[in-house]
């Protein structure tokens, strides 16, 4: 298998292509080179992917088998489906990460992968979307739901979207369960969230 990753250098797309390379594949590794180090024996392109011409020059290093993207949530709509429209002649598929939020009843409601998802433009720049009083819908999960519009529109049944919620590991950059675990480590009460029977479903990479 011949796979491209956008990003690949810490949290998710670190370990995608470590456990990538473990099952013999052939990686590629798209990235700024701002953040984290590049994984050894993965082919390591410099780019970005807001620039047509970074994206041409990754393109004419193809064809993969797929592309997993990794890192779209730092981007708005209109600049995922740059990058689509971009390799779309050199890439089989498109697994695009995605997440939980572009639920439209996320997190108040019980759901599906049939729930309804938020409606943003494919076209859409960052400033598209707000963020409810309640903290439900956000401008993030509308921003990501244009983003998955942009890659349908594109790669039609050749685009997979997978949506996570919280994702922890190794290099996670946030500081959520770190910050968790250090305060529990020093003992004593320890201030939490209500209300305490709510349930979340962190990702482990």
């Amino acid at each position: 298998m011949r796979i491209l990753v956008l990003g690949g250098t810490w949290l998710l797309g670190k370990c995608v292509v470590e456990g990538a390379l473990r099952r013999g594949w052939d990686m590629t590794a798209f990235s700024r080179g701002r953040s984290g180090r590049d994984v050894p024996q993965v082919r390591a392109v410099r780019g970005d992917r807001t620039e047509v011409a970074d994206l041409n020059r990754l393109a004419a290093q193809g064809p993969w088998d797929a592309v997993i993207d990794t890192s779209s949530s730092e981007f708005p709509p209109r600049d995922v489906r740059l990058a689509a429209q971009a390799l779309r002649d050199v890439v089989a598929r498109w697994v695009h990460v995605s997440t939980v939020s572009v639920y439209s009843r996320w997190p108040h409601h019980t759901l599906t992968e049939e729930s309804e998802v938020l409606e943003c433009l494919s076209d859409a720049d960052e400033s598209f979307g707000y963020t409810g009083a309640d903290g439900s819908p956000t401008k993030y999960g509308f921003q990501k739901a244009g983003g998955e519009r942009a890659v349908a529109e594109v790669f039609g049944d050749g685009a997979i979207f997978l949506r996570p919620g919280v994702i922890l590991g190794p290099s996670e950059y946030v500081g959520r369960l770190p910050w968790w675990l250090n305060r529990a480590s020093r003992a004593g009460p320890v201030l939490a969230p209500a209300p305490t029977d709510r349930i979340i479903q962190p990702v482990d990479v």
